[in-house]
């Protein structure tokens, strides 16, 4: 199986080059630019919809990975539910779709898989009674969260993508060191369509992910775990691997609640775009974050082989770096502010 993970890889990166460079030309051509407003990371209209390159590589990939075993089987029904919110970001990316809509069909498509899954006895989702249903419908908005986390984190060049092939090369290794090779194989997939869209999505970016492919992605990282193939692949490994993503965006929308802020509103509150208030590029933003990321898949990696109050300290790592890393940005606006003032009072002064 690995030889043919291996020349699946190559097809699909080829695959995801291929169709992120027409999606791009495609999207010029139909005027699907994203323009920049006041809550924008970027100066000029660039091309959206260039991650349906990552969605049709992946999707098509996997589909050749499986073969003959695809029709039937656990993994079609996820594939197809990713399609659908693919199919529901694009909607998004080209006519628009209200929050309310949007979160309507997000939660409509993840309760379905899951009660698909537990018709099929996962054990995960098989308890009864009350606890069984809290954990249905905490694994239902789970999978909501997730699949908007991405979406939220989406928003500066090249920081998805290489989260995307971080984290799937992550749990990839995870799978393969515990015989789980199709979880793996999928993983490595996911990895590479990235790594195609990644080559026009690096800073500076000429083409943008858009929902097609960001909430898609999300969708994949919170269900591709209850898949009966990935069990020998615990969910923390999932969660850490994409860590960083995940607390960003979750400190972030509770620091809005406290403050009274909408949360339905779009907004450049996240830690990760906030030093681009000051100045800072958004190469140097996105290659923090991937060490960041890195040590997250690196966490992910050793909690599958650790035990007990080192499997814990290990838990722990990306929480301390995302600390670190925020104590620094505000630490850097801190500063900035503080020159600010003083340029003023040197201007009243003078």
């Amino acid at each position: 199986m690995h030889s043919a993970i291996r020349t699946l890889a190559a097809v699909c990166l080829a695959l995801s080059i291929l169709t992120t460079y027409a999606s791009r030309a495609i999207a010029a051509r139909l005027r699907l630019f994203d323009r920049p407003n006041r809550r924008s990371a970027h100066l000029d209209p660039t091309p959206r919809i260039g991650g349906i390159g990552i969605i049709v590589a992946f999707l098509l990939s996997a589909g050749l990975l499986l073969g003959p075993d695809l029709w039937g089987s656990p993994e079609l029904v996820v594939l197809l539910s990713i399609l659908a919110i693919a199919l529901l970001g694009f909607i998004e990316d080209v006519r628009g779709v209200s929050i309310a809509k949007r979160l309507a069909i997000q939660i409509l498509v993840a309760a379905s898989l899951v009660f698909y899954v537990r018709s099929t006895g996962a054990p995960m989702l098989n308890a009864g009674g009350i606890q069984g249903a809290m954990i249905v419908v905490a694994t239902i908005v789970s999978i909501v969260w997730i699949t908007n986390v991405y979406n939220f984190m989406d928003g500066i060049d090249g920081l998805a993508a290489g989260q995307t092939v971080i984290a799937s090369l992550a749990i990839a290794m995870v799978a393969f060191m515990r015989g789980s090779d199709l979880t793996g194989g999928l993983m490595v997939l996911m990895a590479c369509a990235s790594l195609g869209f990644l080559v026009f999505n690096f800073p500076p970016a000429t083409v943008f992910m858009g929902d097609v492919s960001s909430t898609a992605i999300g969708f994949a990282f919170a269900t591709l775990p209850l898949l009966p193939s990935s069990r020998q692949t615990p969910i923390p490994v999932w969660l850490l691997a994409i860590a960083m993503f995940l607390l960003d965006a979750t400190v972030t929308l509770v620091r809005r609640l406290l403050h009274g802020e909408n949360i339905f509103q779009a907004h450049r509150s996240h830690f990760y775009q906030r030093p681009l208030a000051f100045g800072v590029g958004h190469l140097p933003i996105t290659a923090t974050a991937w060490a960041a990321m890195l040590i997250a898949g690196g966490c992910a990696i050793a909690w599958a082989g650790t035990s007990g109050p080192l499997r814990l300290f290990v838990a722990s790592v990306p929480l301390i770096v995302f600390i670190a890393l925020a104590a620094s940005v505000q630490l850097i606006e801190r500063r900035r502010l503080v020159e600010i003032q003083r340029l003023r009072a040197a201007e009243l002064r003078n």
